[in-house]
Protein backbone atom coordinates (compact mmCIF):
# COMPACT_ATOMS: atom_id res chain seq x y z
CA UNK A 1 0.00 0.00 0.00
CA UNK A 2 2.57 2.33 0.49
CA UNK A 3 4.65 1.54 -2.11
CA UNK A 4 1.42 2.80 -4.42
CA UNK A 5 1.20 6.00 -2.66
CA UNK A 6 5.08 6.56 -2.11
CA UNK A 7 4.74 10.21 -4.08
CA UNK A 8 1.85 11.04 -1.25
CA UNK A 9 3.54 10.10 1.93
CA UNK A 10 6.63 11.54 0.93
CA UNK A 11 5.12 15.48 0.29
CA UNK A 12 5.79 17.31 3.07
CA UNK A 13 2.72 19.21 2.48
CA UNK A 14 0.63 16.33 4.51
CA UNK A 15 1.52 16.72 8.46
CA UNK A 16 0.23 13.50 8.94
CA UNK A 17 0.10 11.07 6.13
CA UNK A 18 -2.19 7.88 6.51
CA UNK A 19 -3.19 4.98 4.74
CA UNK A 20 -6.60 3.19 6.19
CA UNK A 21 -6.53 0.05 4.20
CA UNK A 22 -7.20 -0.40 0.77
CA UNK A 23 -10.75 -0.43 -0.76
CA UNK A 24 -12.21 -2.99 -3.06
CA UNK A 25 -10.20 -2.87 -5.63
CA UNK A 26 -7.05 -3.04 -4.09
CA UNK A 27 -5.86 0.61 -3.61
CA UNK A 28 -4.76 2.39 -0.62
CA UNK A 29 -7.15 4.45 1.41
CA UNK A 30 -5.22 7.69 1.67
CA UNK A 31 -5.65 10.65 4.27
CA UNK A 32 -4.19 13.80 6.00
CA UNK A 33 -4.74 12.74 9.46
CA UNK A 34 -4.46 16.42 10.21
CA UNK A 35 -8.08 17.07 9.07
CA UNK A 36 -9.57 14.24 11.17
CA UNK A 37 -10.98 15.85 14.62
CA UNK A 38 -12.40 13.01 15.81
CA UNK A 39 -12.86 9.36 14.91
CA UNK A 40 -14.75 5.75 15.63
CA UNK A 41 -13.76 2.01 14.89
CA UNK A 42 -16.79 0.09 16.07
CA UNK A 43 -17.10 -3.31 15.29
CA UNK A 44 -18.02 -7.38 16.22
CA UNK A 45 -15.50 -8.06 19.11
CA UNK A 46 -12.50 -9.91 17.51
CA UNK A 47 -12.66 -7.99 14.01
CA UNK A 48 -9.66 -5.92 14.64
CA UNK A 49 -10.73 -2.77 15.90
CA UNK A 50 -7.61 -2.41 18.31
CA UNK A 51 -5.30 -3.51 15.40
CA UNK A 52 -6.40 -0.96 13.60
CA UNK A 53 -6.01 1.76 15.66
CA UNK A 54 -2.83 0.76 16.78
CA UNK A 55 -1.46 0.61 12.64
CA UNK A 56 -3.17 4.04 12.79
CA UNK A 57 -1.43 5.56 15.87
CA UNK A 58 2.01 3.72 14.14
CA UNK A 59 1.88 5.71 11.03
CA UNK A 60 0.94 9.17 13.31
CA UNK A 61 3.99 8.49 15.81
CA UNK A 62 6.41 8.13 12.58
CA UNK A 63 5.77 11.49 11.27
CA UNK A 64 5.59 13.06 14.52
CA UNK A 65 7.82 13.63 17.58
CA UNK A 66 7.35 12.60 21.17
CA UNK A 67 6.55 16.53 21.70
CA UNK A 68 4.42 16.95 18.89
CA UNK A 69 2.00 14.30 19.67
CA UNK A 70 0.52 13.45 23.25
CA UNK A 71 -1.37 9.93 23.52
CA UNK A 72 -3.21 9.23 25.89
CA UNK A 73 -4.64 5.54 26.51
CA UNK A 74 -8.32 4.73 28.28
CA UNK A 75 -9.08 0.80 28.55
CA UNK A 76 -11.39 -1.27 31.24
CA UNK A 77 -9.25 -4.21 30.35
CA UNK A 78 -6.47 -2.77 32.12
CA UNK A 79 -2.83 -5.09 31.68
CA UNK A 80 -4.98 -6.85 29.02
CA UNK A 81 -5.40 -4.42 27.25
CA UNK A 82 -3.89 -4.09 23.93
CA UNK A 83 -2.38 -0.62 24.33
CA UNK A 84 -1.46 -1.26 28.04
CA UNK A 85 1.89 -2.34 26.06
CA UNK A 86 2.66 0.58 24.10
CA UNK A 87 5.38 2.07 25.15
CA UNK A 88 6.62 5.03 23.54
CA UNK A 89 7.40 8.72 24.71
CA UNK A 90 4.25 9.68 22.60
CA UNK A 91 2.13 7.56 25.18
CA UNK A 92 1.87 10.43 28.65
CA UNK A 93 -0.94 8.17 30.57
CA UNK A 94 -2.69 4.70 30.30
CA UNK A 95 -5.97 4.80 32.51
CA UNK A 96 -8.20 2.01 33.33
CA UNK A 97 -10.28 3.50 36.86
CA UNK A 98 -13.10 5.38 36.45
CA UNK A 99 -12.05 8.63 38.50
CA UNK A 100 -8.65 8.93 36.52
CA UNK A 101 -10.77 8.23 33.29
CA UNK A 102 -12.94 11.11 34.05
CA UNK A 103 -10.41 13.12 35.79
CA UNK A 104 -8.14 12.51 32.45
CA UNK A 105 -11.16 13.88 30.18
CA UNK A 106 -12.33 17.02 32.32
CA UNK A 107 -8.60 18.28 32.57
CA UNK A 108 -8.51 17.57 28.48
CA UNK A 109 -12.24 18.44 27.63
CA UNK A 110 -12.23 21.54 29.92
CA UNK A 111 -8.79 22.79 30.98
CA UNK A 112 -6.46 21.88 28.03
CA UNK A 113 -9.17 23.00 25.86
CA UNK A 114 -9.95 26.93 27.39
CA UNK A 115 -6.06 27.27 27.81
CA UNK A 116 -5.75 26.54 24.03
CA UNK A 117 -8.50 28.27 22.79
CA UNK A 118 -6.92 31.50 25.11
CA UNK A 119 -3.60 30.86 23.44
CA UNK A 120 -5.07 30.66 20.06
CA UNK A 121 -6.95 34.21 20.43
CA UNK A 122 -4.50 35.79 22.47
CA UNK A 123 -1.63 34.62 19.41
CA UNK A 124 -3.77 35.96 16.49
CA UNK A 125 -7.60 35.28 17.13
CA UNK A 126 -7.54 31.69 15.27
CA UNK A 127 -9.94 29.42 15.37
CA UNK A 128 -8.38 26.11 15.32
CA UNK A 129 -4.46 24.70 15.98
CA UNK A 130 -3.87 24.11 12.00
CA UNK A 131 -4.15 27.77 11.41
CA UNK A 132 -1.90 29.02 13.76
CA UNK A 133 0.38 26.48 13.29
CA UNK A 134 0.57 27.95 9.20
CA UNK A 135 1.35 31.00 10.30
CA UNK A 136 3.86 30.35 13.85
CA UNK A 137 5.65 27.16 13.09
CA UNK A 138 7.11 28.02 15.98
CA UNK A 139 5.04 27.65 18.72
CA UNK A 140 4.54 24.30 19.99
CA UNK A 141 0.80 22.81 21.02
CA UNK A 142 0.99 19.27 20.57
CA UNK A 143 -1.72 17.06 19.01
CA UNK A 144 -3.44 15.31 21.81
CA UNK A 145 -5.15 11.85 20.75
CA UNK A 146 -7.17 9.71 23.22
CA UNK A 147 -7.79 6.19 22.65
CA UNK A 148 -10.75 5.04 24.62
CA UNK A 149 -11.18 0.64 24.30
CA UNK A 150 -14.11 -0.88 25.38
CA UNK A 151 -16.48 2.50 25.92
CA UNK A 152 -19.81 0.71 25.99
CA UNK A 153 -17.82 -1.29 28.89
CA UNK A 154 -16.82 1.96 30.75
CA UNK A 155 -19.64 3.24 30.78
CA UNK A 156 -21.54 0.67 31.94
CA UNK A 157 -19.83 -0.39 34.62
CA UNK A 158 -20.75 4.10 36.08
CA UNK A 159 -23.48 5.16 38.02
CA UNK A 160 -26.09 7.25 36.17
CA UNK A 161 -24.52 10.91 37.01
CA UNK A 162 -20.77 9.35 35.89
CA UNK A 163 -21.99 8.42 33.10
CA UNK A 164 -23.91 11.23 32.01
CA UNK A 165 -20.94 13.25 32.80
CA UNK A 166 -18.44 11.22 30.82
CA UNK A 167 -20.95 11.03 27.67
CA UNK A 168 -20.77 15.06 27.84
Amino acid sequence: AFSKVKDLVLNTKYESPLILGVDKEGNPVFLDFKNVPGMLVSGAPRTGKSWCVKAIVGQLMMFKKPSQLHIYCIDPKDKTSDFFTLETPHVRQFISEDDDIMKLLDYICNEEANRRADMLYKIGGYKNVNDMRKDHPEIDMPDILVIIDEIITISQRMDKETRTEFFS
